[in-house]
């Protein structure tokens, strides 16, 4: 449920089952960042295309969604496995509540297709996909098992990360009406050094602000918060390693959207 956070609701009064980090926007960062994009036409002389992929274990101090909503009351492990064969890609994403005996509280599986776009030294690319995000335990399926969710983001790598990141979540399971998420993320990054052995630590700082309809709770239109953010992060390119220290701040600004600061460590292996 709404990368993405990327939850219990206790320590919420009548908070909605379904309000998750969606992996979709995990995934498609991570897909263009880690695996490129490559083609899928090729000769009856030439190689398919090779299969690529990561995965990628984090550990963060709250379970906060891109919409919002903070689940839970302590620690989360948020796992990926993804892969990309062309321009086709495919994810499993789960998180496990660290604060409530190891339950998997939400398992998302989802596919997606990437279609980029080199102008001079940036790119734009566009991801569309459908995801399935389900929920094992009974924190998150009062209402339903799972969600149906319906994804596109359009990205432009420059200078700067520009992204828009879409989500429609379907009627009829969690909730008796369709909702809408659209989180727009703003991110710089600065190389800061590069070690003998051609590793490099590189410093980013983003900003992330998401605008929703209706999505899983029926509050109408909203932005319900501003999420600033810095990571740190070590790349072995030769060995396709990546570690991340990163922390975020989660304003409130509407609709009873608590402040949360956010802090996470992640390991990723790519091949």
């Amino acid at each position: 449920m709404d990368m993405n956070t990327e939850q219990k609701f206790s320590s919420l009064p009548e908070v909605p089952p379904a309000i998750v980090q969606s992996a979709a926007q995990n995934t498609q960062d991570l897909s263009q960042a880690a695996f490129g994009q490559r083609t899928m036409s090729f000769s009856s002389t030439q190689e398919p295309p090779a299969i690529t992929g990561i995965v990628k274990s984090s550990i963060l101090n709250r379970w906060a969604t891109d919409a919002g909503f903070l689940i839970g009351e302590g620690a989360v492990s948020q796992n990926l496995a993804a892969f990309n064969v062309g321009k086709l890609g495919a994810f499993i994403w789960n998180n496990i509540d660290l604060s409530d005996g190891g339950k998997v509280h939400e398992v998302d599986l989802g596919v997606n297709y990437t279609v980029s776009k080199k102008i001079g030294h940036s790119a734009i690319n566009f991801n569309f996909g459908a995801q399935t995000w389900l929920y094992p335990s009974d924190l998150l399926s009062s209402k339903s098992p799972y969600d149906v969710i319906a994804t596109a983001t359009l990205s432009w790598s420059g200078p700067v990360t520009l992204s828009a990141d879409y989500k429609h979540l379907f009627a009829g399971q969690s909730t008796e009406y369709p909702g809408e998420l659209l989180v727009f993320k703003v991110a710089k990054e600065k190389q800061l050094k590069e070690f003998s052995n051609g590793s490099t630590l590189t410093l980013r700082v983003e900003t992330q602000l998401p605008l929703r309809y209706n999505f899983f709770v029926k509050d109408g239109l909203s932005v319900p918060c501003v999420k600033p953010g810095v990571a740190l992060r070590w790349t072995d390119a030769k060995h396709l390693w990546e570690i991340e220290l990163s922390a975020k701040d989660q304003i409130g600004l509407s609709n009873g959207t608590r402040s949360q600061g956010i802090a996470g460590f992640s390991v990723q292996r790519a091949w």
